[in-house]
């Protein structure tokens, strides 16, 4: 993740907390590559109030829990094989009854769009699949768009 996606995230949560704003159903986030990732996790740690995700060419939560080598190997390429959603889902769930995100309940419902371009050979199809199946294990129906000729 880079310094200015850090820097941005902080403003944001920063003034949400210093004003007092009550998030809506309206919030969505969205995010291509490492701020898709970046939306993902955002989803996930406050599904209490955001209601929705674009990801484009991004995998599964926690990933890259592991390391560069793994964000690299499994997270981006598959050299290590692909992430599961059963892997994500574990982590959630420990993070989750830790308190250091939502419960994962809060995504339930929630309105997800994913994509991946069939010329991407930075962020792999089958990564963002695992994202997709991940979403759907948390009872979510995510429109997936894998089809276009895109790269990244």
């Amino acid at each position: 993740m880079g310094k200015l996606t850090i820097i941005v995230a902080a403003l944001v949560l920063g003034f949400i907390h210093s004003t007092g704003v009550k998030a809506s159903s309206s919030v969505t986030v969205s995010g291509i590559s490492a701020g898709g990732y970046f939306a993902h996790q955002f989803h996930v740690a406050h599904s209490s109030w955001v209601k929705g995700a674009a990801i484009l060419a991004a995998g599964p939560y926690a990933c890259a829990r592991d390391g560069v080598d793994t964000a690299f190997n499994r997270c981006m390429e598959i050299g290590e094989g692909v992430p599961t959603a059963e892997d994500s889902l574990r982590e959630m769930k420990l993070q989750a009854r830790l308190k250091t995100i939502d419960p994962i309940a809060g995504l339930t419902g929630s309105k997800v769009y994913v994509m991946s371009g069939t010329a991407d050979r930075t962020v792999l199809t089958p990564v963002v699949r695992a994202l997709v199946k991940l979403y759907q294990v948390l009872g979510t129906s995510p429109v997936f768009e894998d089809t276009l000729r895109v790269g990244h």
